[in-house]
């Protein structure tokens, strides 16, 4: 559940040194997105039974056993130092009663071991820049397990180790998230697991609010299954996936959230998840603002989807949400419905590209913007990016995002050096509709590139796409 492209075709111009644009066998990019207060564990005192006794005259009253207090909730506090009332976290969670509160200080707060939660219990720090809790076993920092609820507050949770795992991870109960950072996440593909900052799954209720999730290596906010969740005012930036996913039959509410700088959706939902989302800005992700796929629905109310890499929203398969209002600017497409999707559009503004019925912009040819590399992985994503190459380098890709595009559609590439044109090629499209696509530039003597300063431009139809210029050795 966890977890774009290349025609082949090669010419070749003899320059002086001659050089070779070379464009790779493309391949398909796919999207991989009330309270119960619980019962008390600790019985109540009763009296004990009157002793039996042949009867006989007495003025001696019968016995009666004298009551015990029973343990409750309390206030636990610990400090970075180990002064407070424990010296670990581990150890305050562990000694603490069902509902009590842990007041953590201000500091860094390493655990042993991964920490599981379950009892009813609140995590209150001093605020995400101020109290970190830090962990590196694997698998997860903390594990809520229970029916809760668990609360959360003011504190950074940080994964640090090289094994597979989600930073905070729960599977039911009722979670109550607020000024919080989730970050470190790592994903496996052989184990296909971990890699998300916040994972809910299962039969789990939470509220997410003024929180933070970046840098983990899937998503920042992931729902699975029949997980519910209300998130608001969540900053998602620098995940390797989305900001926020919706699978399963997941959903809820996310509302005036900002996700951007994600490698593919700002928000994705997928399979026969059903989310509203209402006001969110969901700029500069590498594939689309918000996407929806597979059998999905809910709806998309009111948000700004910019500058994304290949689509402001995104609506493919089976997927059928009402898309209304949203504001999509600034991508190569603004709106995009596959062929099988049933969207219902209503009054979407999509400035940049005609909109043939309302709120709906068609899909037309565009570039995205390049990335230049010494080289390039399976899915044509740049391997280390850069703008300054070393001398003796012997060839450099420009990879992009393309959409829109189809096999009676002119396209140009050339490349400069210095200023003057060295190398271009035109041809028709012979590749999909949409993916990622990279050409590469090389000398054909098997000589290293010139040291000299180099641009590719790119275009459709004669018209100017996107520009990119690198800087070989010292020109």
């Amino acid at each position: 559940m966890r977890s774009v492209l290349r025609p082949l075709c090669l010419f070749i111009l003899i320059i002086a040194p001659a050089l070779a644009c070379s464009v790779p066998q493309q391949a398909p990019l796919t999207p991989t997105d009330p309270s119960l207060p619980p019962a008390s564990p600790f019985p109540t005192s009763t009296s004990s039974p009157e002793p039996v006794s042949t009867p006989k005259p007495t003025l001696t009253p019968s016995p009666t056993a004298t009551p015990t207090s029973t343990p409750g909730p309390g206030t636990i506090h610990i400090y970075e130092d180990g002064s407070g009332d424990y010296a670990t976290l581990d150890e305050a969670v562990r000694a603490a009663y069902e509902g009590s509160t842990v007041i953590i200080g201000e500091g860094i707060y390493q655990l042993t071991a991964a920490l599981e939660i379950d009892k009813a219990l609140t995590l209150q720090g001093q605020g995400m820049d101020k109290t970190v809790v830090t962990g590196d076993s694997g698998e997860y920092v903390v594990r809520l397990a229970g029916a809760g609820p668990f609360v959360l507050e003011g504190i950074t949770f940080q994964y640090e180790g090289a094994a597979w795992a989600d930073v905070v991870a729960a599977d039911e109960g009722e979670v109550s998230i607020t000024d919080c950072r989730f970050t470190g996440a790592v994903y496996s593909e052989e184990e296909i697991a971990g890699g998300d900052g916040l994972f809910l799954s299962g039969i789990v209720s939470a509220q997410v609010r003024a929180s933070r999730f970046d840098q983990n290596d899937l998503n920042g906010i992931a729902l699975y299954q029949d997980a519910q969740a209300v998130l608001g005012d969540n900053l998602s930036t620098e995940n390797g996936k989305d900001g926020i996913t919706f699978w399963g039959s997941s959903g809820g509410q996310a509302r005036r959230n900002e996700s951007y700088g994600n490698g593919w959706d700002g928000i994705g939902v997928q399979e026969q998840a059903q989310p509203l989302l209402a006001q969110n800005v969901c700029d500069d992700n590498g594939r689309s603002g918000i996407g929806f796929y597979h059998e999905a629905a809910g709806a998309a109310r009111g948000n700004q989807c910019s500058g994304n890499g290949e689509v402001g929203i995104r609506v493919i398969d089976e997927a059928s949400p009402e898309v209304a209002r949203n504001t999509c600017t600034g991508n190569p497409i603004g709106i995009h419905v596959g062929d099988t999707a049933t969207p219902t559009l209503i009054n979407n503004d999509c400035p940049d590209q005609a909109a043939p019925t309302p709120g709906f912009a068609l899909a037309r040819p565009a570039f995205g913007a390049i990335t230049t590399s010494p080289d390039v992985d399976s899915d044509n994503h740049a391997v280390d990016p850069m703008t300054a190459f070393p001398e003796g380098t012997l060839r450099v890709y420009a990879s992009f995002n393309y959409a829109g595009m189809g096999p009676d559609v002119e396209w140009t590439r050339t490349w400069y050096r210095d200023g003057a044109e060295v190398l271009s090629k035109t041809q028709v499209w012979d590749g999909k509709e949409e993916g990622r696509y990279e050409v590469h530039v090389f000398s054909t003597s098997g000589e290293p590139l010139l040291p000299a300063s180099y641009e590719v431009h790119l275009f459709i139809e004669g018209e100017l796409q996107q520009t990119a210029s690198f800087v070989i050795g010292e020109p």
